[in-house]
């Protein structure tokens, strides 16, 4: 998998790849509130157990810990809430279809 030139790289997870099968892969967005997204800036994450989760026609991440952010205010976000993942819905069906095989995780 190619990345172009003009995107940044914040976090790649090599170790799946080398675990894992990958059959398919997506491109989706991931829905961050406001300080979990100047800790990821600063390369405040780690993800080597996450998961995603397909629930009520919706893809949950989880286990994808985000630091809180150093200069924020007591009201920081959790690190460990889980994340969601955003897709369209026939991907998502994809997914969901995909996961309840026999040999698919």
């Amino acid at each position: 998998m190619s990345i172009p030139e003009n995107v940044k790289v914040v976090a790649l997870n090599k170790r799946a790849r080398f675990d894992y099968s990958v059959d398919e892969s997506f491109e989706c967005g991931v829905e961050l509130k406001g300080t979990e997204v100047k800790s990821i800036k600063d390369g405040r994450l780690s993800f080597p157990d996450a998961y995603a989760e397909v629930k009520k026609a919706e893809v949950w991440l989880k286990n994808f810990h985000i630091s809180e952010y150093v200069f924020s205010s007591i009201f920081s976000h959790d690190p460990d809430r889980p994340k969601k993942l955003l897709l369209h819905a026939q991907e998502i069906k994809r997914i969901d279809r995909k996961v309840r095989e026999k040999g698919y995780t």
